[in-house]
Formats: C-alpha cells, sequence, structure tokens
C-alpha cells in the first residue's frame, strides 16, 4: 500500500480500482463520492461534481498520487 493510499483510507475513502488504466477512491461513507485518476489522459475527476468540495487533507493526498504516478515532470 503507497503513502498515498494511506492518506485516502484515513480520510474515509476506499481504494476500489487501481490498474493500468484507473485509479479510483471511493468514500466509504456515501458510495455517489469518488476520485478517479484516468492514467491514460492524466486526468483527475470527482464525483458528484456539484456541491462538491476539496479540503486540504484530501487535496494533499491526491497531490501525493499525482507524484507517485510520475504525472509531475
Amino acid at each position: 500500500m503507497s503513502e498515498a493510499d494511506l492518506m485516502f483510507k484515513q480520510l474515509g475513502y476506499d481504494l476500489e480500482k487501481d490498474d493500468w488504466e484507473v485509479c479510483v477512491y471511493r468514500d466509504s461513507g456515501n458510495e455517489d463520492l469518488y476520485i478517479r485518476f484516468d492514467k491514460r489522459y492524466r486526468v483527475i475527476m470527482g464525483s458528484p461534481t456539484y456541491d462538491y468540495f476539496c479540503d486540504m487533507p484530501l487535496l494533499v493526498a491526491m497531490n501525493t498520487k499525482v507524484k507517485e504516478m510520475g504525472w509531475l515532470q
């Protein structure tokens, strides 16, 4: 388990899928809320897009995941 995986786990997100195409973290308290890293297009998507916010601990976890995937080059 990576450092980002542990950070997401502490924030209440479960790693749902991690393969060559995508990495998806789903909120354990709200199954409709997830964060998806699309590895093909280097895009981060959050759902739902309405009434959604990103606090600082979540942003740090997302940045850590981006660094682990090598997107910063």
